[in-house]
C-alpha cells in the first residue's frame, strides 16, 4: 500500500503487515519507519516530527486493518522525546527584534510578544475580533497551513491588550480584507519567518513559539501572574 503525505513530499510504503518503509530507515521494535523525499534524502523535519508521524502511521494502519488490506495491526514502540529547552528573549533583545521587523511582521511580532497568542491564532485574527476601544482581542480562529479551525484550546478566549499593542494595531488598520494580518491580496499569511528581522537585529535563530515564551517570561519577571 502506498500513499503520499499532504504536508511533506514523502512516500509511505507498507510492504507487509510487519514492515513500514518510507525511505531512510529507522527501526522501532519490529516496525520499520523510513522516510525520504522525492530525491531519496531524509527530510530535515524527521527528527522533530517522528512522534506525530507515528501517530498518523498508527491511524493509517488501523484504517488498513478495518478495510482488510492488512491482516494484523503491527505494534509500534512509541518514542520518548526529552522536553525541549525553554527559550525566550530578554527585554533588550525583544525590543531589538521589534525594531528590526518591518510592515506586517513588525505588528505581528509585537502583538505576539505582548499577548502570548500563538502564531496560527494571530494569522487567523479578524478585525471583527479586535476591540481597540475596550483594549482586547477575541481569539476565535486558528489558521494552520491555510486551513481555518478553532483555537488550539478548542474554545474562544479573550486577551487584553497593552497600550503599545493597541497603538500598533490602530496604525496597522487596513482595508485589504477581514484578516488583521494578511498578504497584499488580503489572504492569510502562509508562514511566519523570523529569519530576516532576527538577522537585522543581530539575534540568534529562534522559532515562533519563543515569542510566546517571551511573553510569559516577561510577565513572570515583572511579578505579574499569567
Amino acid at each position: 500500500m502506498r500513499t503520499k503525505g499532504q504536508s511533506h513530499s514523502s512516500r509511505l510504503t507498507i510492504s507487509c503487515h510487519t514492515k513500514l518503509s518510507l525511505g531512510a530507515g529507522t527501526w522501532f521494535g519490529w516496525v520499520r519507519i523510513s522516510i525520504c523525499d522525492e530525491a531519496g534524502e531524509s527530510p530535515s523535519w524527521l527528527a522533530s516530527g517522528t512522534v506525530p508521524l507515528l501517530v498518523h502511521v498508527s491511524d493509517m494502519l488501523g484504517v488498513a486493518r478495518k478495510r482488510k488490506l492488512i491482516e494484523v495491526m503491527p505494534e509500534i514502540d512509541w518514542i520518548k522525546i526529552p522536553p525541549s529547552e525553554f527559550d525566550f528573549l530578554d527585554f533588550d533583545d525583544a525590543e531589538k527584534l521589534i525594531a528590526a521587523a518591518e510592515g506586517e511582521w513588525r505588528t505581528l511580532i509585537l502583538v505576539a510578544m505582548r499577548t502570548g497568542v500563538r502564531m496560527g491564532e494571530l494569522i487567523g485574527l479578524r478585525w471583527v475580533d479586535v476591540d481597540l476601544s475596550a483594549g482586547r482581542i477575541n481569539v476565535r480562529q486558528n489558521i494552520v497551513r491555510g486551513i481555518a479551525g478553532l483555537p488550539k484550546s478548542g474554545k474562544p478566549r479573550e486577551i487584553p491588550l497593552c497600550d503599545d499593542a493597541i497603538e500598533a494595531l490602530a496604525a496597522h488598520r487596513h482595508q485589504r480584507g477581514s484578516l488583521v494580518f494578511c498578504d497584499a491580496e488580503g489572504k492569510a499569511l502562509t508562514s511566519g519567518l523570523l529569519a530576516w528581522p532576527l538577522k537585522r537585529a543581530g539575534l540568534r535563530e529562534i522559532g515562533w513559539h519563543v515569542l510566546r515564551h517571551t511573553f510569559a517570561s516577561h510577565l513572570a519577571m515583572r511579578g505579574v501572574p499569567w
